[in-house]
């Protein structure tokens, strides 16, 4: 249009809209440039929107990560809590536990002892016991029980010993029995109590004139036994006689002001009976042999002793007939005496 009015030589027209035409190039120029500017600031905004979501997509990542960490670390701390609770739990019981076992060691230590103080007790009583089983309570020698319980041993100890022996040395056991005379009249005539202490003192001169290794037996009543070893016949022949004097020289204390004079007989036989046939008397048979001994004293004399010994070895004896009938055999000769009766004995 510009043209053409310059052609026309219109030149305000064409002047007008050539400027018309520069604003409107300049307009839609401007517009362009605005419309790239728009577009880049559009762009740009994009991008820094995305930069902004991609930071925060990051910086949520990083929270979320310092969120699990911290979540984690809780939980850590929580694990660690329990792992220390439970470390103390088990600690606790194990403190129990061991305190538990301390009160039982000395419970158990207590209870040890307390069993071994009533052990203890309970043996002392029964040792106690036993020796009170075992002892005469009037004259504190021991009695028939406990003779029976150390006859064997000692049998046995003899056996043991003349094994090893040659036949002129064996060894033997001298069963002696000692009985107060007229015993029943003392306690007829003073009374029970002095019959206990007459009892008492005679039991105390024949443990005087004992030796340690000799039994010493209350052996019932006014009678008593006395077991010695390692003595031939004369041997124990000297020893009861030493003791029989011993008695009837004694004077027994009544009442600390009443007095008197016993004596005593003894009858004794040598265990075994026959040196080359051990076995054919028993210690019973032989105990009655010394029992019968003393009756012959005390029917022949009193405050005496009498002794039986065999003067044969004859293999066809039985024992149970000699014992029953020893009085026959010593008429016969086929048994032998000794005694301290000066007289010929009666049978």
């Amino acid at each position: 249009m510009a043209s053409a009015y310059r052609q026309q030589k219109e030149y305000k027209l064409a002047y007008r809209y050539l400027n018309r035409y520069s604003l409107s190039k300049d307009a839609l120029s401007l517009q362009r440039r605005n419309n790239k500017v728009l577009q880049l600031e559009a762009h740009f905004k994009f991008d820094s929107q995305n930069q902004q979501l991609q930071l925060l997509g990051k910086d949520n990542a990083l929270k979320e990560q310092r969120l699990l960490q911290q979540q984690q670390t809780i939980e850590n701390q929580q694990l660690q809590q329990q792992r220390w609770l439970l470390a103390g739990i088990l600690i606790m019981c194990g403190l129990v536990f061991i305190y538990w076992r301390w009160q039982n060691q000395r419970y158990l230590v207590t209870l040890k002892q307390q069993v071994a103080e009533r052990t203890h007790a309970l043996a002392k009583s029964n040792e106690l016991l036993k020796t009170m089983s075992y002892t005469d309570s009037l004259t504190g020698l021991h009695n028939r029980h406990y003779f029976f319980s150390v006859i064997n041993q000692q049998l046995a100890k003899l056996s043991r010993t003349n094994h090893l022996l040659p036949p002129a040395q064996l060894k033997s056991l001298v069963f002696a029995v000692v009985d107060i005379d007229h015993f029943k009249n003392i306690n007829d005539s003073h009374g029970h109590g002095a019959g206990d202490q007459v009892l008492e003192q005679f039991s105390k001169i024949l443990q005087q004139h004992s030796r340690d290794s000799d039994l010493l037996i209350r052996w019932g009543g006014e009678e008593f036994l006395l077991v010695m070893d390692n003595l031939t016949a004369e041997e124990a022949a000297h020893t009861l006689n030493r003791i029989r004097n011993a008695i009837a020289n004694h004077q027994f204390t009544l009442n600390h002001n009443e007095f008197l004079h016993c004596t005593c007989s003894v009858g004794f036989a040598s265990y075994p009976f026959i040196a080359a046939m051990p076995e054919l008397f028993n210690w019973e048979q032989v105990i009655e042999l010394a029992d019968g001994a003393l009756y012959l004293a005390k029917e022949n004399q009193r405050n005496a002793w009498v002794g039986i010994v065999p003067s044969t070895e004859k293999l066809h004896w039985q024992s149970d007939d000699v014992v029953k009938h020893y009085r026959k055999y010593l008429l016969a000769g086929e048994l032998k005496s000794h005694s301290n009766i000066t007289a010929k004995l009666k049978f």
